[in-house]
Order: structure tokens, then sequence, then C-alpha cells
């Protein structure tokens, strides 16, 4: 089977698992949702990634159980119509933390950098970048990675650095409504850390061992969660939360819209190429699992036209969704209010089930 699995280690993974949960963290979010009841963002995203590892570990234990390479070769034991339909739903959850991140960087850029420019024309340009990069695989993803990680992390350092003398305490308030938006809020925020877990789990074999995993996921999660915790507070810092559930793109413009007096620098510019790239990144990661996951489970000999065709779906989704204002928007509403339920209760029930599914000795 070619799969373009390869061999990577450690450090290349932790630094995948880093960029996939920043990018995602960060620009995965619905702002007009998650602000309407007072800036509780960053409560939210706590408790999210807490879950998060705690399915992580769960996952991890399902698989160990199994002896089970991978998530996708674990699915192939399940009955053909099972395995089919759930590498299905569990492919396109992943496919899904690609495309959110796309249509914000689409807005985005449409809205503040090319401005007469129409989304299709970006989005021409967005398709080979991650076609080529889904198609060359993990390894490549993950070495790739390990030079983007210090990049994105400067990057992040400058956009929440420039801003400082702007924050201002009094616009956290209030920073606790009540318990059922709470939440509410931080299920909606499981979509941006599940597919990160089920990514780690479908690409376990070329980490050789699940203990690899287990070591890189934590550490990945957890630095950037860490960032990404420190960007929303920065946000609640920079507006308060009626500003933000109009605002467009708060999260971009804090982090890549940068103020400088000398107009030589421009590290808006250089910020903004380093954010895009990690954004194509973490687009490529999850494409490659959701396609790695249909040929695994589904005994496909080959990953490569899998992933080129959900690469195009990728982009496609995105820019239909950007192009369809008052309809995208409102798509995007309930992909941010209810798919955490697509995301995570098949997930859930899968690693729960796992004493009824064969074991290999």
């Amino acid at each position: 089977m070619n799969d373009r699995l390869g061999r990577f280690g450690k450090r290349e993974l932790t630094a995948v698992t880093t960029l996939c949960t920043l990018l995602l963290g960060c620009f995965s979010t619905d702002e007009a949702s998650q602000f309407q009841n007072g800036n509780m963002l960053h409560y939210a995203t706590a408790i999210a990634l807490l879950l998060s590892l705690g399915l992580l570990e769960l996952g991890l234990y399902a698989l160990k159980r199994a002896h089970a390479d991978g998530l996708g070769e674990w699915i192939a034991r399940l009955p053909k119509w099972i395995a089919a339909a759930l590498s299905l739903l569990l492919s396109g959850v992943l496919v899904l933390s690609a495309v959110l991140p796309e249509v914000r960087f689409l807005r985005a850029m449409t809205d503040f950098i090319y401005i007469d420019a129409a989304p299709v024309s970006i989005a021409v340009y967005l398709l080979p970048c991650l076609a080529v990069l889904t198609m060359l695989g993990m390894e490549t993803l993950s070495r790739t990675g390990r030079v983007l990680l210090p990049i994105t992390l400067l990057a992040a350092i400058i956009g929440l650095a420039s801003d400082v003398p702007l924050y201002r305490l009094y616009r956290l308030y209030p920073l606790f409504t009540d318990v059922e938006s709470l939440l509410r809020q931080s299920a909606g925020a499981l979509l941006r850390f599940v597919p990160i877990v089920l990514l780690l789990l479908t690409v376990a074999r070329g980490a050789q061992g699940l203990d690899f995993v287990r070591s890189a996921g934590r550490t990945g999660l957890l630095l950037g969660g860490a960032i990404t915790l420190l960007a929303e507070l920065a946000l609640g810092l920079s507006y308060h939360y009626t500003e933000l559930q109009s605002l467009t793109a708060p999260l971009y413009r804090l982090m890549v819209e940068i103020d400088t007096d000398n107009a030589a620098i421009r590290l808006d510019r250089v910020v903004l190429f380093a954010w895009t790239m990690a954004g194509q990144f973490a687009a490529a990661c999850s494409v490659y699992g959701a396609s790695l996951l249909l040929v695994q489970a589904n005994g496909i000999g080959d990953v490569r036209p899998i992933a080129l065709l959900l690469s195009a779906v990728t982009v496609t989704m995105a820019l239909v969704l950007r192009e369809a204002d008052a309809m995208g928007s409102a798509i995007l509403s309930l992909l941010h209010r209810y798919g955490w339920i697509v995301a995570t209760v098949p997930t859930l029930l899968l690693f729960l089930t796992a004493r009824r599914i064969p074991c290999e000795n």
C-alpha cells in the first residue's frame, strides 16, 4: 500500500501537533457566537483542551488493547459497511477542520489584503499548494512542520507583543456570566481540537510507537493550546466582547496586522506570510489524515488520488462558504454550534466499545 506515511520522530510529531493546535485554535473560532455572553472564550478553550487530552488517552488505550498500529487499521477490522461509514464520517471531520481556517484566511485576504481580488483568484493558488503538500505524505509534512514551528512561534510573539500598549484590563469584563453558556462554548470548542486527536491516532504507525504519540500529543496540545489561550486573552484585552460579536476576523487582526512607523520593515507582510504558510500546512495535515484514514479503513491501494480529491473538496468548500455571504455565515454558524457532536460522539463511542472490536495477537 502506498500510504506515503513514512517514519518520523517525536520532535517532528510534536511540531505538527503544536502547529495544528495553534492554527485550529486561533483561526477556527466563531466569534459572533462565542462572545454573545461575555468574555469566556479562554475558559471554554481550556476545558476543551483538557477534554481532548482525555480523549487522546482513551484512544491510545483502545489502540494498545487492540494491538493496532493506527486508527484506520483498527476501523478496518469492523464489518465493511460500518468501516466505510465510520471512516467517511471521521474523514469528513478532518476535512472540516481544514475548511474552517481556509475560509478565515480567504475572508481575511479579500477583506484586508487583496481588496479588489475575487476569492476564486486566491483559491486558485491555494489548491496546488495544498494538493502537493498532501500528496507528499506525512514524513515530508512532519519535517516541514519542524522548520515552520519556530517561524510561526516568532510570528505569534510579534503579533501579541506589538499590541501590548493597547491592552486594557477593563475590556475583559464580564469574565463569567453563567454555567450554561460556558458548557455550550466548551462543547463547541471541541470541534477545534478533536480532529487533532484523530490525526494523531491515524498516523500513529509512522511515529514508531504509541508512547511517542502520547508524549508528542500531550506536548503539542499543551504548547499550542497555551499560545491559543494567550491569543484569546490578548483579544479580550484589545476589544470589548460587544465589539467582537460583529468584528470581522479579530484574531487575524490581532496576530497578523502589525503597526509600525518604519515602512521599510513591513512586519505585517512578513507575519502574514508566516501565518499563511502555517495555515496551509495545518490544512494539509488534516487533509492527509482524512485521506490516510479512508485508505487504511477501506483497503485502497494508493493515498495520492484520495489526497488530491480531498484537497480539491477542501478548497472548493472554503470558496463556496466564502462566496455565499449570508448563507455561508449561517452554515458556518451551524457547524461551529453543532459540529462538535459529529466530531466527538462517534469517536467516543468507538473508543468506549473497543472491547467489542476484534483484537490481533
